[in-house]
């Protein structure tokens, strides 16, 4: 059976850390040895959670074994969960829910509302009967109440009892059935995956392997687990693991900075350049984080406009007044927009000066000014060895960034990232351009939402009706003006939820634009004058080679993480 990537991720950083720690503490630096003990620890708390959910007696918990091969989790026909359970797969923390919509147990509900709230991905799990009314209302208040619904799977479980089995001919057929309770989502958005997860119990007790090969096939649970996979990529909660990365290969250099060689200015310089590179990350850091509250603020405040905007939308509202909700929800999206890229240039502003003024001090410290002569005196006055001639190339090159820092206005105080402009291409700080300016305007695609369109149909019906008088033909009619409304203010959220999920996504590329080349693109020049250095240290401390090989092993699975 296929895994889910996060876990290879989790094993393969635990592998890093545990590796990591024990060469930090094997060293015969006593400042070495303390920073492998302040390594992160090996019990993430960043655990993606995954819940699952959905009708009692659909099969969740079987589901669950199925995937995760445990044995000892309640299965068995009625409600075998009465309150939330927490298992971890490899890294990942599953939540078995109570079934919603019992009628011998109504307190279930809120306890699985509460827990899908808090969890990162949901799983709704259905059976291959009839998607009933009461769990379709369930479904859509998870998905668009607690804005769930693309972070979904459904699963429609036990498909073994169906007539024909779990085949093509059985998923399209419920497939097809599915579109209208599942509205304004699709079987498309939600990743419809169909199982039979209790086959896969029967194949593991299943002594022919003929058979156990059939059982598995119906139970297609390598399907839902392909997916998830995708749902993981898409939500980049793979990028999880890296942050405990970027802690390993932090301490793995200021690590290598603090190694001796018998070239006291080589391991001066080195550590100054580990100092750089602290800086540089730590502002991106700081960046990252504030970038991330104003996104996720702002998305929310599209959202809840949304949600006003679709409850305009009631029988008896006029055309007039649609259009003008219609114009103030375009003015409001343009207007949040604004806002956030001016925030986040607020937020630059406020770390990237900061960040440049730590650099120009660094630069300017006794411990590089006293390196970089006695260096250039070196130079002059003895034979050139590979160690001295690569440490003072480096030197120039650090002397050279701290001049471009001290000319730049940053330096002296200067706020605004227009006033980085002009600073050397790829020194420290670079070229620093406003993230205002970013135009978007996805939200033109949306117009007038399906749902909008549904009730101007019915608008202008009624509206002629009303003229005449015909009240016996609008009361006829009341009902179904009340069910082409709710369709309609169940796609304009469903609408505006992509919209919400566009903005993210575009704000997130801007600001990955920005930090690329402000601060990844000169990090990484950085990086490699250093990694330099630290070659032609290496050559003369072996314990300081074995550090070099275990932090490119953790950048490379930084890059596989981001990459997948």
């Amino acid at each position: 059976m296929p895994r889910l990537e996060t876990h290879h991720w989790a094993e393969e950083t635990e592998r890093v850390l545990q590796e990591a720690r024990e060469a930090l503490l094997a060293s015969r630096e006593s400042e070495v040895q303390s920073i492998g003990r302040n390594l992160p620890d090996s019990d993430s708390k960043d655990a993606i959670s995954l819940a699952f959910a959905g009708q009692y007696s659909a099969g969740k918990s079987t589901i669950i074994s199925a995937l995760t091969g445990r044995d000892d989790i309640a299965i068995g026909a009625g409600i075998t969960t009465d309150q939330t359970s927490e298992f971890d797969w490899n890294g990942v923390t599953v939540i078995d829910t109570p079934g919603i919509h019992t009628s011998l147990r109504p307190d279930h509900d809120e306890i699985t509302y509460r827990s899908i709230s808090q969890s990162d991905l949901l799983v709704f799990v259905i059976t291959n009967e009839p998607f009933d009314n009461h769990v379709a209302d369930h479904f859509r208040k998870l998905a668009i109440d607690l804005e769930k619904g693309y972070e979904t799977i459904l699963v429609v479980n036990k498909m073994g009892r169906a007539a024909a089995g779990n085949t093509p001919a059985a998923r399209e057929v419920i497939y097809e059935d599915l579109r209208r309770p599942l509205a304004p989502f699709t079987p498309e958005d939600l990743r419809i995956t169909f199982t039979d997860a209790a086959s896969v119990l029967e194949a593991r007790a299943e002594t022919d392997a003929e058979i156990a090969d059939i059982l598995t096939e119906q139970a297609n649970v390598g399907e839902l687990i392909a997916n998830l996979n995708d749902l993981i990529r898409h939500k980049g909660l793979q990028a999880r693991h890296t942050t405990k990365l970027y802690a390993v290969d932090q301490a793995l250099q200021e690590a290598m900075a603090l190694e001796k060689t018998d070239d006291p200015d080589a391991d001066a310089l080195s550590m100054i350049y580990g100092q750089n590179i602290q800086a540089i990350r730590e502002a991106q850091f700081q960046l990252t984080v504030a970038a991330d509250n104003a996104i996720n603020e702002a998305a929310t405040q599209v959202a809840l406009d949304a949600g006003e905007f679709a409850e305009v939308h009631y029988p008896g509202v006029g055309q007039e007044e649609i259009d003008n909700a219609s114009e103030r929800m375009d003015t409001g999206i343009q207007s949040v927009w604004e806002q956030l890229m001016a925030r986040l240039d607020r937020e630059a502003e406020a770390i990237m000066p900061a960040m440049n003024q730590r650099l120009v001090q660094i630069h300017e410290s006794h411990r590089f000014q006293a390196a970089e002569n006695n260096i250039r005196t070196r130079s002059s006055a003895q034979a050139s060895t590979r160690l001295l001639s690569i440490t003072a190339t480096n030197a120039r090159r650090l002397g050279d960034i701290g001049r471009q820092m001290a000319a730049n206005p940053a330096a002296a105080g200067a706020t605004g990232l227009a006033r980085f402009s002009g600073s050397a291409a790829h020194g420290a700080v670079l070229n620093v351009g406003h993230m205002m300016g970013h135009s978007f305007r996805p939200w033109e695609a949306v117009k007038l939402a399906r749902g909008i369109e549904a009730a101007g149909t019915v608008l202008s019906v009624s509206g002629i009706a009303l003229g005449i008088g015909l009240q016996i033909w609008q009361d006829r009619q009341e009902e179904k003006q009340n069910q082409e409304f709710q369709r309609a203010r169940q796609a304009i959220r469903a609408d505006y939820a992509k919209v919400v999920k566009d903005i993210e996504e575009e704000a997130r590329g801007v600001l990955a634009a920005f930090i690329a080349t402000n601060l990844s693109e000169p990090l990484e020049q950085i990086r490699g004058y250093a990694d330099e250095l630290n070659s032609a240290r290496q050559e003369q401390n072996r314990h300081l080679q074995y550090l070099a090989e275990i932090s490119n092993r953790t950048r490379q699975l930084i890059h596989a993480i981001h990459t997948a």
